[in-house]
């Protein structure tokens, strides 16, 4: 009986120890593919964001030029308003001058009219 247990306990042992290797080598592997694949999400996602990043910037560049063409037609339209205002501040600078010399001809005529009889 001894000569038959000693050969049954080493082969068990080496089936234990070729498992463990196996299973060793086999998680190993696992672990391998698992940080790949994390890498690769890694790189996917940084894609991800710059691609979202750019996007992000051309829209609001985008945002940003239609702001500022909106704002070259206010601009403008004060521009225009404001040369009209001048032409009308001239205008009626000349009116006042214009009113000022009537003002003058009706005092002139109040004197001739009005003056006392002598």
């Amino acid at each position: 009986m001894n000569t038959t247990i000693y050969p049954t306990i080493l082969t068990g042992l080496g089936i234990v120890i070729t498992m463990i290797v196996a299973i060793y080598t086999i998680a190993r592997t696992n672990q391998q593919e698992t940080n790949r694949r994390i890498d690769d999400l890694k790189q996917d996602t940084n894609r991800r964001i710059d691609d979202l990043k750019k996007d992000l910037k051309e829209l609001l560049d985008a945002r940003f030029n239609t702001v500022d063409s909106r704002f070259r037609v206010v601009d403008s339209q004060f521009e225009v308003v404001n040369v009209k205002f001048q032409r009308l501040g001239d205008e009626v600078a000349g009116l006042k001058g214009e009113v000022g010399e009537v003002k003058e001809e009706v005092q002139e005529l109040k004197r001739v009219i009005f003056r006392p009889a002598a």
